[in-house]
């Protein structure tokens, strides 16, 4: 790279650039024609600097900046909740100091005791430090592991990177984990599912991550009021010595990155379904509600009229039938037609939000024809009428 400027320095490549903008923009481009890391870049000295640690010296007024960016931002945590089914998910953002946030991830950790499975979303991850995804990995593994060796260039070192001793180490480890990405998911945000799918941990679904994989270091040139990021170092799997850099990490299973949180989910759903040996009624209710609510969103199949025909008639006091394509529901002679949403193979649900808790079922006899309509509701009950 020092070549290259000094080369094109001598031929004049930069004596006819007007502005300070165009001549980094020019820099810019030429170091990464070398090498295109997505670390390295220089530019004028940003009012707020890059995001600190603890132990960075900043003028005060910087230090309020950030501290109030992390609050606004829940330090880098978007949510956690518990999905239907009993599926625990995470939204991590990015991680920022581990002091200003061990005790949130302990929290949002400590929240998700007792879930049965795991999505851990990072589709939107900027990066940041390692601490925070270390006592993330400590809770998903009840040994020590080495998860990655962080090889430093400007120290000449290569440092051993282990889960922690957090006092609830391994609370996770029996339950099966997901992770979501996408072409978004950079530097920091690439190790969780670098390192959890190189030790066989978790499944990734989404698309390839960005492939950011170095380390840089802050180097400010105060008088001309310029700031410039070197890379320096990069995190690297023990087993191959290899790091993620320009390659990103490859999804297990890969969908559009908008459809790996219902990807996900009924994955989970499906492998707790053919694992789970003890079921409550409530659960498996749940459950199946909830794997059917996911097959219908991935679902692009829509009935013709022709093959909506097959389901009209009258079933007690309920009318099915047919206009303009769909397929309407009308209670008694006295209620409005209901417009109804194919979901999969003889399930409907109703268009209208208010409806959510319930949903039709046509159920075929033997020789394939349609004998009666199930409603089905999201308790667990069930009420079938014959059809006339």
């Amino acid at each position: 790279m020092v070549d290259t400027l000094r080369n094109l320095e001598r031929r004049g490549s930069y004596s006819e650039l007007g502005t300070l903008e165009d001549l980094l923009g020019q820099i810019q481009q030429d170091l990464q024609s070398v090498y295109p890391d997505q670390h390295l870049r220089i530019g004028e000295i940003s009012e707020h600097g890059a995001p600190p640690s603890l132990e960075d010296e900043i003028p005060s007024e910087q230090m309020s900046f950030w501290n109030e960016f992390f609050r606004f931002e829940n330090y880098g945590i978007r949510a956690v909740t518990r999905l239907d089914g009993n599926v625990g998910y995470i939204d991590f953002r990015f991680w920022p100091d581990s002091a200003l946030v061990t005790d949130r991830i302990l929290a949002t950790m400590s929240l998700l005791r007792g879930v049965d499975a795991l999505i851990i979303d990072v589709r939107y991850h900027m990066g940041g430090r390692i601490e925070p995804a270390r006592l993330v990995l400590s809770h998903l593994f009840d040994q020590p592991v080495h998860f990655v060796t962080s090889v430093n260039r400007l120290k000449d070192t290569q440092v051993e990177e282990w889960t922690a001793a957090v006092e609830e180490r391994g609370m996770l480890s029996a339950v099966p984990i997901w992770v979501l990405t996408s072409n978004e998911t950079a530097s920091g945000g690439e190790l969780l599912p670098f390192a959890l799918k190189n030790l066989g941990r978790a499944t990734v679904v989404g698309t390839r991550t960005r492939g950011a994989g170095l380390r840089a270091h802050q180097v400010t040139v105060p008088h001309l009021g310029l700031e410039m990021y070197i890379s320096h170092a990069a995190d690297v799997d023990p087993a191959t010595g290899l790091g993620w850099e320009g390659t990103g990490v490859l999804p297990d299973v890969e969908v559009p990155a908008t459809d790996a949180l219902v990807r996900a989910h009924l994955e989970a759903l499906e492998y707790l379904a053919e694992n789970v040996t003890v079921i409550l009624p409530n659960m498996k209710a749940e459950r199946d509600w909830a794997l059917l609510g996911l097959r219908a969103k991935l679902n692009d199949q829509h009935p013709s009229e022709g093959e909506l025909e097959r389901y009209t008639g009258t079933f007690g006091t309920r009318r099915i039938r047919v206009e303009d394509g769909r397929l309407l529901y009308q209670r008694d002679s006295t209620s409005s037609d209901l417009s109804l949403r194919h979901m999969a193979d003889d399930w409907f649900m109703f268009d209208s939000g208010d409806l959510y808790y319930v949903r039709i079922h046509f159920d075929v006899d033997d020789s394939g024809g349609v004998s009666s309509l199930t409603m089905a509701y999201d308790n667990g009950q069930k009420y079938t009428y014959d059809r006339d």
